[in-house]
């Protein structure tokens, strides 16, 4: 702890420093921003402050050198910048002679590595032209690339080099403007030390006289389960201390030994708790929203714009379209899915334009439609022209031959991205004054983005003409730059890292974060210039020994920093799953306190008034009497069994009880698939959908309808990222092939296209093929084949070999059956054609639409409805092959399988009467054309009325449970296997169904499908 006779020599020092005038300028030199907090408000807190400034030994230099430097003959100079420091690496990598450290920069991450490297030397002040006679040979690689790139920086400062000019300006002036008080205790390097030299000679510099190191009051330990009860523990030890002690809050805070997770999470909780604070989280313009989005559109531009990573960035920002417009992401995303885009700026446009002309070949009368249909190839355009107008200009600063053409192609590309200046200012805000603060951040950070890609343009100045790589490399380095952060410092409680906290004086510190090689950290030595070479060549070079003591250093000055200190470490690391022990300064401070060796295994049975030791989050809640939010109370209240309570006076509470209670029971209602009677305008809309795969749908499972059907979800597939050639494209190019194949061949009712007993030539099959192969020409060039060349190949051989078998059984089942077909894609309730009607007994006439693949006629006057299958042949293992005298034992499987009976409804309406006679077959294509089905007779018909009865009336009736189906140990349940709602159903779904199908209201659905058990 800093003592007040420490302050009251710092009072002492700057009263004679300014020799009576109050308002003289004066510069105070800190260790850090926290020290520099406290310090002012404490001198301040009497008599008040003017002309006043707190900073670092490096901010007086600039403050110092800027009139010096500007009037050198040799030319105004510049400090070293990001970009700068990049640009020069780069020339000096390309022009030095191949070594062990140059070749490091052929990846990214040596690259980064060199670049901060030549930064530390830059700041020890290395000589890259002294070399020790022990210096290793690869520390000699590092001296060569340092003196090249020293060489290519020009007359850029490095910061010793400022330090020395600032030192030059105090030796020229005869009067400065400033005086100067050193109110610090750590050691400064060569070139600080000539400046303080030179303020001293000239009488400007003042020291603040040094105390004893005092002892703190008082310290208490905290043992919590994880680093999250820890954050929150720590927030409740601050509200504690507010409530008890009349501090302000800038008198109290958080250090912590990592950033990462404790910077976020007690920005968090802090924020949730109504805390005001300064939490000094690094974040760059990189991170921001500009600097992202900048960043992603060079990165999509080298990685040839593939469509889930350019929709991901679409939607991340408030992007714009070519035309200025907000980009609608979720229609393009589903857009770009469909139509299959994967990689390539010719592919996005191939592939876009081929779904559009497939999209307005679906002409409708319907109004509505076409106003959709059109919005969504407007919506096709305008994705199409962004992402061409975003490459162009993308390319175009890539590619540019000056700095200057750099600097205007990346402005123009930002606008494009984000849109003008006027559209910024304009984004939009909200009565949420955090969310405000936000938006705000934002504009700032986009002003720093556009100053920051501006001042490119002075590259030309000093740089090499750039280059595709360098430029992206130099406006990588440029936005690395720090931004400021959510909150202002000095207004709240202060959080930083431990050593922050150097040089403070507050009335409570907590310190989260205690484990065991977090502090102290770990140390190792740097990769490529080690700690031997480090000590020859520069004695502010930091090393491992001299990293741990810096540690040590900082740890001492926090435990002295307030008059109470809380210690907290944490069991278990909860996102690694692993135990974690307390740091070996926690374990010094507890054996100090209990004046014995304690080990980990002590902490938890130890009992003493200075340990805290938490088993879970609930403990901490059932034994905390402080809560930081009206959350934690909540929650609180609810552990300690007065959930219920709180539901009384929260509406979306009690609802979510019931809901989880009545899933946990199973209980049918509206919380596991009873919504009740459909509203009259939903039914309608529903009864005009009628489909028999619909329908189908219901009977496997009713919530699969509710989600699909009733309520309009889908799941849009990325045909671009499909590996292979989904089923449902490989059954449409079938049916397409066989159309084609077999319309030459059509006949009528009374006389065949092709005589039954006429099988098929060689010569037809090699039409049959010639048609596959140029059908399978589109496919690919759809994007319909997947990803994986090889495997299509084995996929459209596969496909050859099962439609010439399908041909040849097709010859034997005409021959044997004495069949014709006689139509193909047969429609019904479409392009004209009277709609299929089913009268039900209780639910009156339903109307159904649809094609039926292929229609035969027989030498007898009966039908033949033919359905190709050209998936997998299982679902259809229980029907009966064609010709085996076999009876189907359910035509309708259950509610599961009801096209054949429909379509052998629409094929006699179509080409018969009510008593002609039809039999319904698969095709399984991928078995040869095995064709499998029974004949649609009476008892068929009247189980299909039977199985449309519950299943219309279960629909608007608005019965949806949830039915898995048969339970399977090695796949899961047998109707979740491929269901893009899986994840929305529970893992207990199978006792919810056991439990709901004794429902009375489940009755009806359940004599239709039966149980699994029933199977």
């Amino acid at each position: 702890m800093v003592s007040a006779d420490r302050f009251e020599a710092a009072r002492a020092t700057l009263l004679d420093a300014r020799a009576g005038d109050p308002l003289a300028r004066t510069h105070v030199i800190v260790p850090g921003t926290i020290a520099a907090i406290t310090l002012r408000r404490t001198l301040a807190a009497s008599s008040g402050l003017a002309n006043v400034r707190f900073g670092s030994v490096s901010q007086l230099a600039e403050q110092l050198a800027a009139l010096h430097l500007a009037l050198d003959l040799a030319g105004p100079r510049s400090l070293v910048t990001p970009g700068r420091r990049c640009e020069a690496l780069r020339r000096a990598l390309a022009t030095s002679s191949p070594s062990s450290v140059t070749t490091m920069a052929d990846d990214l991450a040596g690259a980064r590595l060199l670049e901060r490297l030549v930064g530390e030397l830059d700041r020890a002040d290395v000589d890259p032209l002294h070399r020790p006679t022990d210096l290793s040979p690869r520390a000699g690689d590092v001296l060569d690339l340092y003196a090249d790139y020293r060489h290519h920086l020009g007359g850029a400062l490095t910061p010793p080099e400022l330090l020395r000019a600032a030192a030059a300006a105090v030796r020229a002036g005869t009067d400065l403007p400033v005086r100067v008080l050193l109110a610090t205790d750590e050691p400064v390097n060569a070139a600080e030390r000539e400046l303080l030299e030179e303020l001293s000679a000239a009488g400007h510099l003042h020291r603040v006289p040094r105390e004893a190191s005092p002892t703190t009051v008082d310290v208490h330990l905290t043992v919590a389960p994880d680093a999250e009860e820890e954050v929150r523990t720590a927030v409740r030890r601050v509200v504690d201390h507010l409530e008890r002690h009349p501090v302000r809050p800038e008198r109290l805070g958080i250090a912590f030994s990592t950033e990462v997770p404790y910077a976020r999470m007690l920005a968090e909780q802090l924020s949730a708790a109504g805390l005001p604070h300064h939490v000094a989280v690094r974040r760059r313009l990189d991170e921001t929203l500009a600097g992202r989005t900048l960043l992603s559109a060079l990165q999509l531009h080298r990685r040839g714009y593939p469509r889930a990573d350019t929709l991901t960035w679409l939607s991340a920002a408030p992007m714009r379209t070519a035309d200025g417009e907000p980009v609608p992401s979720w229609r393009w995303e589903q857009i770009s899915r469909e139509a299959g885009v994967s990689r390539g700026l010719d592919t996005w446009r191939l592939r876009l334009d081929r779904w559009s002309r497939k999209q307005a070949a679906h002409d409708t009368t319907d109004g509505a439609a076409r106003e959709a249909r059109d919005r969504r190839l407007a919506d096709a355009a305008s994705l199409g022209d962004t992402v061409e107008a975003i490459a162009g200009l993308a390319d175009a600063a890539l590619t540019a031959t000056t700095w200057t053409d750099v600097s205007n192609g990346l402005l123009a590309l930002l606008r494009q991205c984000l849109g003008e200046p006027t559209v910024v200012d304009g984004w939009s805000r909200s009565t949420s004054a955090d969310l405000d603060a936000v938006v705000e951040r934002e504009q700032q950070a986009h002003t720093d983005v556009t100053r920051a890609l501006t001042d490119l343009a002075e590259l030309d100045r000093t740089s090499a003409p750039p280059t595709p790589a360098s430029v992206a490399d130099v406006v990588a380095d440029e936005l690395r730059a720090s931004v400021p952060g959510t909150t202002t410092l000095g207004r709240g409680i202060l959080v930083g890292s431990i050593a922050d906290f150097t040089g403070a004086e507050l009335d409570l510190l907590v310190v989260v974060g205690l484990t065991e090689d977090a502090a102290p950290a770990r140390q190792r030595e740097h990769p490529v210039l080690r700690d031997a070479d480090r000590e020859l060549l520069s004695p502010h070079l930091a090393t491992v020994a001299s990293r741990r003591a810096d540690a040590r250093d900082a740890w001492v000055a926090a435990l002295g920093a307030a008059r109470h200190v809380h210690l907290s470490t944490a069991r278990a690391n909860t996102r690694s799953q692993r135990r974690q022990f307390p740091s070996p300064w926690f374990l010094e401070e507890a054996e100090r306190l209990a004046g014995r060796r304690v080990s980990m295994e002590d902490l938890t049975a130890l009992t003493a008034d200075w340990l805290t030791t938490y088993d879970s989050s609930t403990d901490a809640l059932l034994r905390t009497g402080v809560f930081a939010s009206p959350h934690e109370l909540d929650v609180a209240i609810a552990v300690r069994g007065g959930v219920d309570v709180l539901a009384s006076h929260d509406h979306r509470l009690r609802r979510g009880l019931r809901a989880a209670r009545t899933r946990a029971r199973g209980t049918f209602g509206e919380w596991t698939g009873g919504v009740g009677a459909l509203p009259a305008v939903v039914r309608t809309e529903i009864d005009q959908r009628h489909s028999a795969s619909a329908l189908q749908e219901w009977a496997t499972c009713p919530t699969r309808h509710l989600f699909q059907y009733v309520l309009g979800i889908r799941d849009v597939e990325d045909v671009g990222a499909r590996d292979g050639v989904d089923p449902r494209e490989r059954g449409t190019l079938v049916h397409a092939v066989l159309e084609q194949f077999l319309s030459d061949h059509l006949g009528d009712t009374e006389r065949p296209g092709r005589d039954p007993g006429e099988a098929w030539s060689d010569a037809d099959l090699d039409d049959l093929l010639r048609i596959f192969e140029d059908r399978v020409a589109g496919f690919v060039a759809e994007g319909l084949a997947g990803r994986h060349a090889a495997v299509w190949s084995v996929e459209r051989s596969r496909l050859r070999r099962a439609l010439t078998a399908a041909l040849q059984a097709d010859s034997e089942s005409r021959r044997r059956n004495g069949s014709w077909p006689i139509a193909l894609e047969m429609p019904f309730g479409r392009d004209g054609h009277p709609d299929l009607e089913v009268y039900l007994p209780t639910q009156g006439p339903v109307t159904f639409a649809g094609f039926v693949d292929r229609v035969d006629a027989t030498i007898d006057g009966g039908l033949v409805v033919l359905d190709y299958k050209a998936g997998k042949a299982a679902k259809y293992a229980d029907l009966p092959v064609r010709g085996s005298g076999e009876a189907a034992p359910d035509v309708v499987d259950r509610g599961r399988m009801l096209q054949l009976p429909l379509y052998a409804l629409a094929s006699r309406a179509r080409f018969g009467s009510d008593r002609t006679p039809v039999e319904g077959y698969f095709s399984l294509v991928e078995r040869g054309g095995v064709e499998v089905g029974s004949a649609i007779d009476d008892a068929a018909v009247e189980r299909l009325t039977d199985a449309l009865e519950v299943s219309v009336s279960g629909i608007r009736l608005g019965i949806f449970p949830a039915n898995p189906g048969k339970p399977d140990d090695s796949r899961g349940w047998d109707a979740c296997r491929y269901c893009a709602f899986d994840r929305v159903c529970p893992d207990t779904r199978g006792e919810q169904w056991r439990a709901a199908r004794e429902s009375p209201a489940v009755a009806e659905y359940r004599r239709l499908v039966g149980t699994e058990e029933e199977a």
